[in-house]
């Protein structure tokens, strides 16, 4: 296949930012109307955003859409089937769902005991697809592949696929050569006892405390062992108070792993995360050793 049938990687990554930048905005919007049910959400609210953004993406790229999504329609590129028809409903939900779900939620995805070892096998999937839309001429990522898919410039309507186009055995290799050294390397520093392993004890056990939703960040500073940590907590005005028993209680556990720290830097914070818009408020509080 020549450059003037498939599209360019170029065009799609702006065909995807626009894309992005409008449903965004939907999420905003959404906001004003939506924003007791999505903090009543809390750690699941990019639930909500990914529903948006596979709803945008199925719907468009169907036959109901034509194969562009408002992106791809500025751009002048579009979704086809190799047999040269629009992508039916199931189909491009089935497309949208392998590429967005992951993508939107890697964070609920990564909760837990386990995270590293999930995130890590998110990445290698992420990587499938970009890697496949590189090494294909006919730029068809592994989504693609699997239900019989292309991204065209606009208005062809003759194009053939060949052989050398396809994911082939020998493509793989290097996919799974990566796949299992980042899975093995999850794998070691989940289980080996190292810097990482406290700070999932940490993580672990501030995460069991009522009105907790999640550890969303931790530094230590090598040079004078200051911890930093963001929290994300199911409370309203309770993150804006420093007087909150969640800063002691989570002191008292970080000094637990580490106990050489001069300061404990904890940031609180409540609200909504979908994905696509965010909406918080929080306070920070340093407490010396």
């Amino acid at each position: 296949m020549d450059q003037q049938t498939t599209s360019s990687i170029i065009r799609r990554l702006l065909a995807l930012a626009i894309d992005f930048s409008l449903l965004a905005f939907i999420g905003f919007l959404s906001g004003f109307l939506l924003e007791d049910f999505y903090v009543s959400l809390a750690g699941y609210g990019t639930l909500a955003g990914s529903a948006f953004v596979i709803v945008y993406f199925t719907t468009l790229q169907s036959n109901i859409g034509k194969g562009q999504t408002l992106g791809k329609r500025i751009v002048k590129i579009q979704v086809m089937s190799l047999a040269k028809q629009y992508l039916t409903v199931r189909k491009s939900l089935l497309r949208s769902l392998m590429v967005f779900f992951p993508l939107m939620n890697i964070g609920m995805l990564s909760s837990g005991s386990f995270f590293l070892i999930i995130q890590a096998a998110i990445l290698y999937f992420i990587f499938v697809f970009g890697y496949f839309v590189l090494v294909n001429k006919s730029r068809r990522g592994l989504h693609d592949i699997l239900v019989s898919s292309v991204v065209l410039n606009k208005g062809v309507t003759d194009f053939q696929i060949g052989a050398s186009n396809n994911m082939g055995s020998k493509k793989l290799i290097p996919v799974g050569v990566l796949g299992v050294l980042i899975i093995s390397g999850a794998v070691y520093f989940t289980f080996a006892e190292t810097e990482l392993t406290q700070f999932l004890h940490v993580k672990e056990s501030i995460e069991k405390r009522e009105d907790v939703i999640k550890v969303i960040n931790m530094r230590v500073s090598q040079e004078s062992r200051n911890v930093n940590i963001t929290v994300r907590i199911d409370a309203g005005l309770e993150s804006l108070d420093k007087e909150s028993a969640h800063f002691s209680e989570i002191n008292a556990i970080v000094r637990r792993e580490f106990p050489e720290a001069e300061e404990v830097t904890i940031n609180l914070y409540s609200g909504y995360n979908i994905g696509l818009e965010s909406k918080t408020q929080g306070v920070t509080k340093i407490i010396g050793s």
